[in-house]
């Protein structure tokens, strides 16, 4: 299991992500990024928090990648 794909992702007022299908979107008050999520792999948006799954063992290696690349569009439109 990846530790790195574990952990939730917290956002920071005036952030919001949407979901549409693979596409995560990031809008914040710098910017919008959108990212497409490989097949193997989902988000969740639940609150202030994104939770990124693994859908099965052939993808694991791709799950704490997509993790780390929302993270980094969270604070890019943040910071």
């Amino acid at each position: 299991m990846s530790k790195v794909g574990k952990k939730v992702i917290s956002l920071p007022q005036g952030v919001a992500v949407t979901m549409n299908g693979q596409e995560v979107v990031v809008k914040g008050p710098k910017g919008t990024l959108s990212y497409t999520l490989l097949q193997g792999v989902s988000a969740k948006v639940e609150d202030n928090t994104v939770t990124v799954t693994v859908d099965s063992d052939e993808k694991k290696n791709l799950w704490g990648l997509s993790r780390t690349l929302i993270q980094n569009m969270v604070v890019g439109v943040s910071e």
